[in-house]
């Protein structure tokens, strides 16, 4: 049995960020051990796994960087434009990033979120299989190269570790001054 909480997460959208990671990296090992056909219907929800850790990832330097100014910068939808050009214009305006690696990695995100928001901007597309008007949310024969998807989830797993530790060092740094003052 595990117990799901969220009473003691620091980073809940951290927390949650590493959790879709970790499942994928299981289901990427699982469908890479049995040689599953790459349009078979599992690749749907691998898709809208990789889409949903970029939305995560996202999120939750939009949470980090909301704490450290203490300002709420979330955006609670699934626009992935959106966020894309929120969190762009907040590192950017963030200055301890700027003698960081955090332009090559943001390159790599901002990569693959684009191939996301040209077939499923507001996260439908994978996850349902029919619009609210009965279309087919996406063409059904179009194949997927798996060792792509494989390349692109730890090129954006990698990107995202690159610019989340420098928010949390300073996001404690902030926590644990508001605690002094």
């Amino acid at each position: 049995m595990i117990n799901l909480t969220n009473k003691s997460m620091l980073d809940p959208w951290g927390y949650y960020y590493e959790g879709y990671c970790e499942f994928i990296e299981a289901s990427l090992n699982t469908l890479i051990n049995k040689q599953e056909r790459l349009h078979s219907a599992s690749m749907y929800a691998l898709l809208f796994n990789v889409r949903h850790v970029i939305e995560l990832g996202l999120k939750d330097i939009l949470a980090q960087l909301g704490e450290i100014q203490n300002n709420d910068l979330l955006i609670f939808n699934h626009d992935l434009k959106q966020l894309m050009n929120t969190t762009h214009k907040f590192l950017q305006s963030y200055e301890p990033l700027s003698g960081s690696p955090w332009k090559s990695s943001w390159a790599l995100i901002d990569k693959h979120a684009n191939f996301f928001i040209e077939i499923d901007v507001n996260s439908f597309t994978f996850r349902y299989p029919l619009t609210k008007n009965n279309m087919p949310s996406m063409e059904h024969n179009f194949e997927v190269n798996l060792q792509a998807i494989v390349s692109m989830f730890h090129e954006i797993r990698a990107s995202f570790i690159k610019i989340t530790p420098i928010l949390m060092a300073d996001e404690r740094n902030f926590l644990g001054s508001k605690k002094n003052a």
